[in-house]
């Protein structure tokens, strides 16, 4: 599932609410925001991202492994979905994905991607 959004003058990004019923039955509104290649910012629940950090950790002998964790966890910070269902996303990750105007919000399983709408 996946819409066109735009971020608010504050930095924010509504939750769909057909992502969100689900999400938040599932996990809660506590979450992860990161980014891996700085094209795009990845929202995990909270839950979800500890669990993906357990698995990194039974690799920890993996360069790739540890290379790609301290890439995520450099701009990744612990945040919460608020009562009016936005996510504020931290001026630096933007800045650093160069995510601005019109944005694709694509809800996955696990997490929700925003990335840059095609042609920009």
């Amino acid at each position: 599932m996946s819409q066109k959004q735009a971020f608010t003058r504050w930095g924010r990004i509504r939750v769909s609410p057909e992502f969100l019923i689900v999400f938040e039955e599932k996990y809660g509104n506590r979450i992860f925001i990161t980014s891996l290649y700085m094209k795009n910012i990845l929202i995990y629940s909270l839950s979800g991202w500890e669990k993906i950090v357990e698995k990194a950790r039974g690799k920890a002998d993996s360069l790739l492994v540890r290379a790609a964790m301290r890439r995520i966890n450099f701009l990744g910070l612990k945040a919460e979905i608020d009562e009016r269902d936005r996510i504020l996303i931290p001026k630096e990750l933007k800045n650093k994905t160069d995510l601005k105007g019109e944005i694709i919000a694509e809800g996955k399983e696990h997490y929700l991607a925003l990335s840059k709408t095609k042609g920009r």
